[in-house]
């Protein structure tokens, strides 16, 4: 998979939360997150496991991340990216290097802690 391969999913009026493939979209200037329901990150769209997870924020072009990820596959990895354009690096590196593990949240930090991680246990 190519970067440019992944198409951001909507235009600005339609935005809100979804999760596509690998990649959990999280819209700028959507304030209705209480009505997305984040599901558990057991879940089959998210890991399927139960193996402990860590979060790396801001995590730029993923090279850190995704290393991480091939060398700890015992361990589950997101990546959180607020830019578009680097994130879709992340994704396409994890396609491409079958990281099951690898899970990439393209959205702002702050509101992607507060609103869909606030629930969930994280190891680091």
């Amino acid at each position: 998979m190519k970067p440019n391969e992944l198409k951001y999913p909507h235009l600005f009026k339609e935005r809100r939360p979804l999760i596509a493939g690998r990649v959990f979209f999280v819209p700028d200037y959507y304030f209705e997150h209480h009505l997305f329901s984040f599901p558990a990150l057991e879940d089959e769209r998210l890991f399927g496991n139960s193996n402990p997870v860590f979060v790396e924020y801001c995590s730029g072009n993923g090279s850190w991340i995704v290393e991480k990820a091939k060398a700890c596959r015992d361990k589950n990895w997101i990546a959180v990216e607020r830019d578009f354009e680097r994130a879709r690096k992340i994704v396409s590196k994890t396609v491409n290097g079958k990281l099951a593990n690898l899970f990439v949240v393209c959205g702002e930090a702050l509101t992607f802690t507060r609103h869909y991680l606030r629930d969930q246990s994280i190891e680091g």
